[in-house]
């Protein structure tokens, strides 16, 4: 729930909204500009891209590769060239990779915050009276977000 209110601008974005007037207008919002089929048909050129990107990285190397780590870059690269048009990870491009390291540092603070347990969702007394250390966490790891997207 608190990640939810943090993380989730207040349980105002598509995953943590409630069922109603904003939560179909996202919906609606997310289908025709990301899930529709013309969109989907725009951005076909980067998968595949990546795609290749990807085949011409793993024949090149000739010691074990860490798929995990490989199709984790893949993603990223994909979701990232989506939206701002760059590749993060295997670019050559220093200044672009350290953003694409920053980026993913977040990301894994991100998911690791995500399985946290709050105590104060099960026992509210705690809340009332201060214990807030994965709030402190979650409400730096939004300015975090922030400043990224920001930048």
């Amino acid at each position: 729930m608190l990640y939810g209110k943090i993380i989730g601008n207040n349980y105002a974005s598509l995953v943590w909204s409630d069922y109603g007037d904003n939560w179909r207008n996202l919906r609606r919002i997310a289908s025709i500009e990301i899930l529709s089929i013309h969109r989907l048909n725009e951005l076909h050129d980067i998968r595949v891209e990546e795609g290749r990107f990807l085949i011409r990285k793993l024949l090149s190397h000739s010691s074990p590769v860490d798929l995990k780590s490989v199709l984790y870059e893949l993603t990223l690269n994909v979701m990232m060239r989506m939206i701002s048009g760059k590749r993060y990870f295997g670019g050559g491009i220093p200044e672009v990779e350290e953003e694409g390291k920053r980026f993913r540092e977040i990301l894994d603070e991100t998911f690791l915050l995500a399985g946290a347990t709050n105590v104060g969702d099960y026992l509210s007394i705690l809340s009332w009276i201060g214990v807030k250390g994965l709030e402190k966490k979650l409400i730096a790891l939004w300015d975090k977000w922030d400043a990224f997207f920001q930048g």
